[in-house]
Parts: C-alpha cells; sequence; structure tokens
C-alpha cells in the first residue's frame, strides 16, 4: 500500500512539473522508487543531523533539469521546517 501511494504521488508531482522530490526516511526503502542520497545529489539538508543518518536524506530527480539551476539548500515547507523534525 505504502508503495502505491509513493509511485502515485510521484506520478501527481512529475505531472505537476516539480522537478525534486526529497525524503527523509528508511535508508533501503526509497531506492527502490529510484531515490538515491541527496548530498551526494549536491543538496543539503535544512538542518544537520546525525551522521549516521545522511543516507536517510534522499533526492529524486523527476525532471531532466540541469541540477546547476537550483540553490543547494532545501526549504521544506513551514510544517517542518522547524529543528525538531531533523534530529533523533
Amino acid at each position: 500500500m505504502g508503495g502505491k501511494l509513493i509511485e502515485t504521488g510521484l506520478k501527481i508531482l512529475k505531472s505537476e512539473r516539480v522537478d525534486w522530490v526529497f525524503v527523509l526516511g528508511h535508508e533501503s526503502y526509497y531506492p527502490k522508487f529510484r531515490f538515491s542520497p541527496a548530498q551526494k545529489q549536491g543538496f543539503d539538508p535544512p538542518y544537520p543531523f546525525p551522521e549516521e543518518f545522511t543516507n536517510a536524506w534522499k533526492a529524486l530527480a523527476l525532471t531532466p533539469t540541469s541540477i546547476n539551476k537550483f540553490n543547494r539548500m532545501v526549504i521544506p515547507c513551514d510544517t517542518f521546517y522547524h529543528p525538531r523534525c531533523w534530529g533523533e
């Protein structure tokens, strides 16, 4: 069920011409949906988090847009733009 929700959400975002999607989630679950570590792609999280969670910060490009056109600091919506959301 969770996988179907992710796939449907990604289809909707792509149809809305969203360039990138970011998640902070389980390291081995999101690669099933083509997500890979965001920092290795040049995108920093809004707040630092423990190093052992570095690979949990993931990104997925939905369009072939050049990565160089983007600011490398990701700023989430107000609900998640708080340090408590990015700690243990």
